[in-house]
């Protein structure tokens, strides 16, 4: 496995990490790399206007009513 050193935490944060762990039952190490694990695990989030631009032109969208149909037609896809 790789390793790697973090220089310069807060004071306050490594507190903070060391009470987590703690309460968890493992050391800070371990921690760090629950935390880490955790955070890579989640879908990266995408902002709205990309997920509602993605296959239509941008000019398409420029009202709210344009966005909430487009929206719309998006999930009837999904359902189908």
């Amino acid at each position: 496995m790789a390793q790697m050193i973090v220089r310069q935490i807060d004071e306050a944060i490594l507190e903070r990490l060391k009470a987590r762990a703690k309460q968890n039952g493992r050391s800070a190490e371990a921690e760090v790399r629950a935390i880490l694990g955790a955070a890579l695990e989640q879908p990266e989030r995408r902002s709205l206007m990309s997920l509602v631009g993605a296959g239509s032109s941008p000019h398409s969208l420029k009202t709210p009513e344009a966005i909430v149909a487009h929206v719309r037609a998006m999930r009837e896809e999904g359902e189908r």
